[in-house]
């Protein structure tokens, strides 16, 4: 089971966003490339870029998907828009010269130890499950 299975119904919504999934996917979109934009304007090395991805637009996306949740194709697209931030300060497709599973590898085996957000959001299936199998209390 994936946590792109799980319905985000269980989790209060943000006012003004519904929770379908093209527009929770639109949402985090946006978030993510309004702080690439931000950062790609900046010509910053790699070490930096590596940095801003890790701790700025990773725990953006932690937080919303943590959230609300997300479709696997709406983070297949936020690694590729990661890939080339990362690779060419922009939003446009370039190649990358590392395969992406050895960046995401530790820094002793050769990789730049950047975080797999594909992996990560799998790994808030344990989180989901537990609160879809709390009771529901109301208090009125």
């Amino acid at each position: 089971m994936s946590i792109f299975s799980i319905p985000s119904v269980i989790f209060k919504p943000h006012k003004g966003l519904s929770l379908g999934s093209t527009d929770v996917d639109k949402f985090l979109l946006e978030k993510v490339q309004h702080k690439l934009n931000y950062w790609a304007s900046r010509k910053l090395f790699l070490s930096r870029r590596k940095m801003i991805v890790n701790n700025i637009i990773l725990s953006t996306l932690w937080y919303f998907v943590n959230v609300w949740g997300g479709t696997k194709k709406g983070i297949l697209i936020i690694n590729r828009l990661l890939k080339n931030y990362l690779w060419a300060w922009s939003n446009h497709n370039c190649r990358c010269w590392i395969a992406w599973d050895q960046c995401c590898g530790k820094k002793k085996d050769g990789g730049l130890s950047l975080v797999n957000p594909i992996q990560s959001t799998e790994a808030f299936l344990p989180k989901w499950v537990v609160h879809a199998l709390k009771p529901i209390s109301f208090n009125l």
